[in-house]
């Protein structure tokens, strides 16, 4: 379970410390009142009042490299997980490796691709997501064979065909448990649900939860991102500017982050340069108990980009996929956000420049870079919040 306060809404504000100035307070409500606060926030920065005042700071980390002589490619926009002793393992969206996703060690050094294309264990058609607990199950949703489930090496432990592609996100919640958001064909028991638990050993649906919704074939997608919050809890990332925790079983959230407007053009004003109305794409969520803070990864539409939860037409159905979210955060600069759990307050956000990122299970923040060459890099960072006393010019 999360430490935020459930059933309270959850509100935010900035001012400026470099780039970006870090500061919090709280907002009360139910959920019922989220309309409520947003001109209190914007009062509450315009009077600065006290509250934390921390820089975020990306510590360096791994760079996985591949120059033109790599044996592989590298797609535009990776996903990126990691498992026991460091290994870190990367699926290639767009690039043909002839298997599954590519493996680097701990230090960043290409080990090989994982598994063979074919319909045999352990081999690969249409992989086209990848989950982990970070240690030993790694998931793999392949589109001609399903959900496969795999140790570290690369070995298949299970196969579980029913298990549809998962639109809006797969996690593992425990080595028992893990969660698809909004998959392509929901499953008949529960055609009016975004977010299905399965058992991990069996593939057998646990739980279908969250909030009942009108289904509509081909329908603007629910939920965009999911992530583990304990064994039994996770973060939903809803469209377009919302954020919900919810316990496996249970149709109502225990706590919800909304990002009201007055938080985008404050942003924007800093940093991002574009029309408050423009609007943000949540994509990635981390749950950094450590810290006692939620990550948050959200990416601004440039002026008159489409928003891609929205049908050009009203009213008219939607569909998109990942593809589709992947476009939009492409070529973008992306706010890191992050919210104080137990207060319930968005207390910073920082830019970052790089395409598709994303937090690996070990709360590493992975981005894809040029290299000194020019090559496809992706780097890996370590965010944490300053003490207060450190040199400004770690502040991003």
């Amino acid at each position: 379970m999360p430490r935020g306060h459930p059933g309270r809404r959850l509100s935010s504000g900035t001012l400026a410390c470099l780039l970006v100035s870090l500061i919090g307070w709280g907002c009360g409500g139910d959920l019922e009142n989220l309309a409520e606060g947003g001109a209190a926030d914007l009062a509450g920065a315009e009077r600065g009042l006290p509250g934390l005042s921390r820089c975020i700071v990306l510590e360096p980390g791994v760079d996985l490299h591949l120059d033109a002589t790599s044996p592989v490619g590298m797609g535009l926009l990776p996903q990126v997980i990691t498992t026991r002793g460091g290994q870190i393992l990367v699926h290639d969206d767009f690039a043909s490796t002839g298997g599954g996703p590519l493996a680097f060690d701990s230090v960043g050094a290409f080990v090989g691709v994982v598994g063979g294309s074919g319909d045999g264990p352990g081999e690969f058609r249409l992989p086209s997501r990848i989950a982990s607990d970070g240690d030993s199950i790694v998931l793999v949703h392949d589109r001609a064979h399903g959900l496969k489930v795999l140790t570290p090496s690369g070995s298949e432990v299970g196969r579980y065909p029913d298990v549809a592609y998962p639109r809006g996100g797969l996690a593992v919640l425990s080595d028992s448990l893990f969660v698809v958001g909004t998959p392509a064909v929901r499953p008949a028991a529960a055609p009016d649900r975004d977010l299905f638990a399965y058992d991990v050993r069996s593939g057998e649906l646990v739980s279908a939860f969250g909030p009942r919704t009108e289904f509509i074939p081909g329908g603007a997608l629910r939920i965009t991102a999911v992530a583990p919050s304990g064994s039994h809890g996770v973060w939903a990332v809803t469209a377009p500017n919302r954020v919900h925790h919810f316990t496996v079983g249970d149709e109502h959230a225990t706590s919800e982050v909304v990002f009201p407007s007055d938080w985008l053009a404050q942003v924007e004003a800093l940093e991002i340069r574009t029309p408050a109305d423009t609007g943000y794409v949540f994509h990635s969520v981390y749950e950094d108990q450590s810290e006692g803070v939620l990550w948050v990864l959200s990416t601004p539409r440039e002026p008159g980009a489409p928003n891609p939860f929205e049908s050009p037409v009203p009213g008219a159905p939607l569909s998109i996929d990942l593809l589709t979210v992947s476009s939009v955060v492409a070529h973008r600069r992306t706010v890191i956000s992050a919210v104080h759990l137990a207060r319930g307050e968005v207390i910073g956000h920082s830019i970052v420049d790089g395409l598709g990122l994303q937090f690996t299970p070990d709360g590493r923040l992975a981005a894809m870079q040029a290299g000194a060459d020019f090559s496809p890099e992706i780097r890996l960072w370590r965010l944490r919040l300053s003490n207060g006393e450190e040199s400004p010019d770690l502040c991003r």
